[in-house]
């Protein structure tokens, strides 16, 4: 589970890579990128917790789903912050992440 993910994480980031500062990025490829970087380790999270505290299956797949959505949620406040917000309001230096 953790080697898989590590690959979609893996696919993400070059979807990522290649598309930098591509003005013509489709939707689909962004979130074909931010669903392996990081929705992806939202739901395996979610899954592992879920699978250690042992609930039923239909459970551990409903969080995993939530956790994803989360994570593709989160990516996407996060790049628009990125664009949006200063250094100050981030606590980090705006366009570089």
């Amino acid at each position: 589970m953790l080697a898989r993910t590590i690959g979609r994480l893996c696919e993400g980031q070059v979807e990522e890579l290649r598309h930098t500062y591509d003005r013509n990025r489709t939707v689909p490829s962004y979130l074909v990128s931010i669903e392996g970087k990081t929705a992806s380790l939202f739901a395996t999270s979610a899954r592992i917790g879920s699978l250690i505290a042992g609930h039923p299956r239909a459970v551990t797949d409903a969080l995993t789903n939530v956790a994803n959505a989360y994570g593709m949620v989160f990516q996407i406040v996060d790049d628009v912050l990125d664009i949006v917000a200063t250094d100050e309001q981030l606590g980090k230096p705006a366009g570089h992440d």
